[in-house]
């Protein structure tokens, strides 16, 4: 899937939502990681513990934390800081997820070349799904409409083309797919975790 411009409709989620809270170093968690043999990246990571957390939110860190070591580790014991940076990570997910302050935002590389920030979009897009999963949600029904439609949308993020020109209009196009992920997953959240009455989505699918 190549990088397409939202629809007006699509745009209308984004601009009702801005995150405003420091977001978490990249970087630095990417090395904190690789540190500690890990073989996830902060985007797998963080697509996976969100969509977990959507659809289990009785989930709870120290069962996240086992899934992550079984999955990719080498099982070896993990060091009493990998202990502290997991659960320290979850219970920040876990809150910004639970607020309404819309300070909820994507773990994705700060810069570097555009189809990596692409792939790294793909990466999460991918892991949430899966995460999900994992969570539990086997059927969309307590999902909106707009809700489904989204993890439609999803679905083909998942699949985002590497082979990406890196020219302004496709790194334009790029932000703004990430502020429609984001953007969306609040209103799953809204649609899984408040049963509060959802502002409406797009109406229009990614193209």
């Amino acid at each position: 899937m190549a990088i397409h411009c939202l629809s007006a409709s699509q745009e209308n989620i984004i601009s009702a939502t801005t995150p405003n809270k420091t977001a978490i170093p990249y970087s630095a968690l990417k090395q904190h990681l690789k540190k500690n043999r890990l073989l996830v990246s902060p985007a797998e990571l963080h697509g996976n513990l969100t969509g977990q957390l959507l659809a289990n939110p009785q989930l709870s860190a120290g069962q996240w934390r086992h899934m992550i070591l079984a999955d990719y580790g080498f099982g070896e014991p993990p060091s009493q800081g990998l202990v502290t940076a997991l659960e320290a990570f979850f219970d920040m997910v876990k809150s910004r997820l639970q607020e309404d302050d819309f300070s909820f935002d994507l773990l994705l590389p700060e810069d570097g070349a555009l189809n990596q920030r692409a792939a790294a979009l793909a990466e999460w897009a991918n892991a949430f799904l899966s995460g999900l999963a994992l969570g539990g949600l086997k059927s969309e029904k307590a999902l909106s409409d707009e809700g489904r439609e989204f993890l439609r949308d999803m679905a083909e993020i998942a699949r985002l083309d590497e082979q990406i020109d890196d020219n302004q209009g496709e790194e334009a196009d790029l932000m703004e797919l990430q502020e429609y992920t984001r953007a969306g997953v609040m209103l799953l959240a809204s649609d899984l975790l408040s049963g509060k009455p959802v502002q409406k989505p797009p109406a229009d699918r990614l193209n």
